[in-house]
């Protein structure tokens, strides 16, 4: 393994191209064929109950059926497939659901291929989090049918394009750490489009600037886009043999890919500590959901942790410790970000690309910050923690990679 090399793949930066219906930029998706988050899945009785919520929401999104005793019916049935997001161009937070008309913010890499991630939905609720009440649908309609246009069409008018590491650069220094904190990168990023959004139209304008007020962790998506092309890239690299290239949860298993070998190395999936923020019962919270982990292999969310001492201070993290848990992640990792730099920490670079090897040879687990979703039908976000990642799953990809022994993969 070759870290210069690894460096170099995270290096490329991505640009932003615009808002786009799933269909037309994923094309592993399509009619009652989805996508969820994290490592595979069996049939809809293995489904967690925020991934079969989420898929009742898209259901009725799509006009495939018009109740949900009917969406349930079709579930059922087996009338749904669902495959994994990060087996295509896509990271999907959370449940990580796609359907084919919902809108996908879309970054294009220097080479040309295109990564996507659902557009975030709003702070509160979604079927990102597994809901499916009349709300949510409606939101849902009225994103792709005005909203994402709108946005795609003020995006792609701009004088220059969006850089998602300048934004990300520029969060960094204001207080996220572009996973769970995105307020500041967010703001910025609105902050670019205003003197467009100035030339729309009053309600066009007006959504827009609606939609921003109740999304401040829209950069989350952006992100997530820009860590699946830079994963992406990894995989394509001969010196990266072991490191991860996709992780992600699935509300039932954590799963990771490595570079070498392309297939999840599964183990269950963490179900806490779990913090209360005051949004939810955490008691009812289930195991682990979403695709944002990959965020943190490029060097963002707790791998930043020092640089959103609000976020670490409400996860119940002095700086102290947030500063120990970022020196942890150094040495799990192949390399440091090519972008990334910690304005608490003497502006050093984060550490960046999770060593399967390093992991399970060290006995660290990487860490990650995340929400976590009710266990029960339709009940959303309940709380939000650091969580480590299952060290199994590091182990059986380092055995694989290393020649050794391999239990069960799917």
């Amino acid at each position: 393994m070759i870290p210069e090399r690894v460096r170099d793949a995270l290096a490329g930066e991505t640009v932003l191209r615009g808002y786009r219906p799933a269909s037309e930029v994923v094309a592993e998706v399509g009619q009652r064929h989805y996508l969820h988050s994290g490592p595979p899945l069996d049939g809809p009785e293995t489904w967690p109950a925020a991934l079969t919520g989420a898929v009742v929401a898209g259901l009725l999104f799509e006009g495939e059926v018009d109740t949900v005793r009917k969406a349930h019916s079709l579930i059922r049935s087996g009338g749904v497939t669902l495959s994994p997001c990060q087996d295509t161009n896509v990271a999907g937070p959370l449940v990580g659901l796609v359907t084919p008309s919902m809108p996908m913010v879309v970054l294009e890499r220097g080479d040309g291929r295109i990564f996507c991630s659902p557009m975030h939905e709003g702070d509160q609720g979604g079927a990102r989090t597994g809901v499916f009440d009349p709300a949510t649908v409606e939101r849902l309609r009225r994103l792709a049918a005005s909203t994402a246009p709108v946005l795609d069409r003020v995006v792609r008018g701009l004088p220059a394009p969006i850089v998602p590491v300048r934004l990300q650069q520029d969060a960094l220094e204001r207080g996220d750490e572009c996973h769970n904190r995105n307020v500041a990168g967010t703001g910025a990023y609105l902050a670019r489009l205003l003197p467009a959004i100035a030339e729309l139209g009053a309600v066009e304008a007006g959504r827009i600037v609606s939609y921003f007020a109740a999304t401040s962790h829209h950069l989350l998506s952006i992100s997530a886009a820009h860590a699946r092309a830079c994963l992406d890239a990894i995989s394509a690299e001969p010196g990266a043999v072991g490191i991860v290239t996709a992780v992600g949860m699935n509300g039932r298993d954590f799963g990771v890919k490595v570079a070498g070998r392309d297939r999840w190395f599964v183990a269950p999936a963490p179900t806490g500590p779990v913090v209360d923020l005051g949004i939810g019962d955490v008691r009812a919270a289930g195991a682990g959901q979403g695709d944002s982990p990959i965020i943190e292999s490029t060097g963002l969310g707790a791998f930043s942790f020092t640089s959103a001492p609000v976020l670490a201070s409400a996860l119940r993290y002095d700086n102290a410790a947030a500063a120990g848990l970022v020196e942890e992640m150094r040495s799990i990792t192949a390399t440091t970000s090519p972008h990334y730099r910690l304005p608490n920490q003497d502006h050093r670079p984060a550490p960046a690309a999770i060593d399967a090897v390093a992991v399970a040879a060290s006995g660290i687990a990487p860490a990650t910050t995340m929400g976590f979703l009710g266990r029960d039908l339709g009940v959303g976000r309940v709380g939000a923690g650091v969580v480590r990642m299952p060290l199994q799953a590091f182990r059986e990809a380092a055995a694989a990679v290393s020649g050794g022994p391999e239990s069960e993969i799917r």
